[in-house]
């Protein structure tokens, strides 16, 4: 188990610097990108249930960590995946992600991400479904943020398509969804569609697993389990 405060790396790139916290060791790695807003010492905890890989956290640019030189997804990941290559050079890579980071992660192309672990990523988002919520909300409505990645608008939305990244597909990937939210629990719904799910099933290299009761929040839920899908994904990756 770590002590004292994990170490900031911080990575540059022609879109500006990625930053990255670890309490590293050497040993390959598990890349986790957080999604958007998310707070501070989110997974902050994660190196404690991950065995054999060193945990190297990440927030998506501008929470918590600098600005790009814009913002969108395609620019996200081409700074991640310019930030890997110079930060990890060949040591063996395990990425993952939390929704928006999730879309990240499936994005990277450094040649060492051996597998992927992607929690509830967000490959279509449509007007009317669960993002629409953020307009109606004044800690994010004022925020272009949402409206370049998200298509929430001040005053409406459009659609954004992110399952080109799917089809794109890389290394194999473990893939967690939330579902239905149990009674009373404050997760809201999961953001994956049905179209996506199904994709997603049908996929050959796509393991899919469903987190009863979870919603969008599977990562509080049910930690356990998506460090046994993680750990699962290093031995995989690592041997």
């Amino acid at each position: 188990m770590p002590t004292g405060p994990e170490a900031l790396i911080e990575a540059p790139t022609p879109f500006g610097p990625v930053w990255f916290r670890t309490h590293d060791t050497g040993r390959p790695v598990l890349l986790f990108i957080s999604g958007a807003f998310a707070p501070d010492d989110n997974a902050a905890n994660l190196q404690d249930l991950i065995t054999g890989a060193d945990v190297w956290r990440a927030h998506l640019p501008g929470n918590h960590a600098p600005r790009l030189i814009g913002e969108s997804l395609g620019l996200f990941v081409a700074a991640f995946d310019t930030a890997v290559r110079a930060a990890l050079g060949d040591r063996p890579v395990v990425a993952t992600g939390n929704s928006t980071g999730a879309l990240v992660a499936l994005g990277l192309k450094a040649p060492n991400i051996r597998r992927l672990v992607l929690i509830e990523p967000p490959l279509r988002i449509t007007p009317g479904g669960p993002f629409e919520a953020m307009r109606r909300d004044p800690r994010f409505n004022q925020d272009a943020f949402i409206d370049n990645i998200f298509g929430v608008g001040p005053q409406e939305s459009t659609p954004r398509d992110y399952s080109h990244l799917l089809a794109r597909l890389g290394p194999p990937a473990h893939v967690l969804i939330g579902g239905e939210p149990e009674a009373g629990a404050e997760a809201g719904p999961s953001v994956v569609d049905d179209l996506t799910r199904a994709e997603l099933q049908a996929h050959p290299r796509v393991r899919l697993y469903m987190v009863r009761g979870a919603g969008h929040q599977v990562l509080p839920h049910a930690p356990q389990t998506v460090a046994d899908v993680m750990n699962r994904a290093c031995r995989e990756a690592f041997g």
